[in-house]
């Protein structure tokens, strides 16, 4: 007769240990990725600065803060596709500003901008191309009733 091992004969088997169960989907997961993405985008980002006309730059708008520095500034935190983050930084007097404003962007946005070289008569300035696309929002579940029969 083979002799076992106390724990083996009751019961207890010599498997391999599974790993802990998943824990469910929390509701607020995906607020927490969003939060810990601006945090990392704050904490890392650099500015994002164009020499040439056609320097260009796009990604997801993580955060935007305003009022930001001597010129009043727009800084929106972009996470590219290279998983790097840079900000882009429009003063309040700027065409960037008023192009980036007019595009009403909202965090989770694509946004791309392309600078465009520098015009102007006696005065220079800087020319600009923005183009943003709007997150997809998902709903949460069907409509509410409205009570009006059909």
């Amino acid at each position: 007769m083979r002799h076992l091992p106390e724990e083996i004969g009751k019961g207890k088997s010599r498997s391999k240990p599974q790993p802990p169960p998943q824990e469910p989907q929390s509701k607020y997961a995906e607020i927490l990725r969003r939060a810990r993405e601006k945090g990392d985008a704050r904490e890392n980002a650099q500015f994002w600065d164009p020499k040439v006309a056609g320097d260009s730059i796009a990604g997801e708008v993580v955060d935007h803060t305003h009022h930001n520095g001597s010129y009043d500034s727009d800084y929106y935190f972009l996470k590219l596709e290279d998983g790097t983050s840079k900000i882009i930084s429009a003063g309040s007097s700027t065409i960037l500003f008023k192009k980036l404003t007019a595009l009403e962007i909202e965090i989770g946005d694509d946004l791309a901008v392309v600078y465009l070289g520098e015009g102007g008569d006696g005065r220079k300035y800087k020319k600009w191309s923005c183009e943003s696309q709007k997150r997809v929002r998902t709903v949460d579940g069907p409509p509410a009733d409205d009570g009006i029969p059909f």
